[in-house]
């Protein structure tokens, strides 16, 4: 909704410059700054094209860094082929993320992100297993009760009076 009235105010400047006012008596009459008549009106003089008055996306079109869908599709098959091998259990074989590096340095892939990146691949593919955590009992800690506390609260006082006399 005020994207399109956002739209319709663009247009509305647009068309009042090319009635002929000046950009400083549109942007006075529309309650906006000369920037915001300039920006839109270099917009539309690019194609003379209302269609360019739409808001933009401002997100970044192409992100340099952004690690590709071979590498993944490499980190992937590489931690599936570790933890294969130790199913088998011919030998002792880790499957942690070291180990995935470690197999891709001897694929032979150049550009091997780092450990935290793999290990974030591999939580996005619901492919990270964390041994040994979910059967370990978690020793629950002891309630405090209303007495026990109460008891505390009288054995600081009664220390306080005999060390302060």
């Amino acid at each position: 909704m005020k994207a399109d009235l956002l739209y319709e105010q663009r247009k509305t400047a647009i068309h009042l410059i090319r009635s002929g006012l000046s950009k400083h008596e549109v942007a006075s009459r529309l309650h906006r700054s000369h920037g915001w008549v300039y920006t839109w009106w270099s917009r539309y003089n690019k194609n003379k094209d209302f269609t360019d008055l739409r808001s933009h996306s401002k997100a970044p079109k192409h992100i340099p860094r952004k690690i590709g869908e071979e590498i993944r599709r490499e980190i992937k098959i590489a931690r599936s082929e570790l933890e294969a091998e130790k199913s088998e259990g011919k030998t002792k074989v880790y499957i942690g993320v070291e180990s995935v590096r470690e197999r891709l340095k001897t694929k032979g892939l150049r550009k091997i992100p780092s450990t935290k990146s793999i290990e974030r691949i591999l939580k996005e593919s619901g492919m990270r297993k964390r041994y040994g955590v979910e059967n370990k009992q978690i020793k629950a800690l002891p309630q405090k009760t209303k007495a026990h506390t109460t008891t505390k609260i009288m054995e600081s006082s009664h220390k306080k009076a005999i060390t302060n006399p």
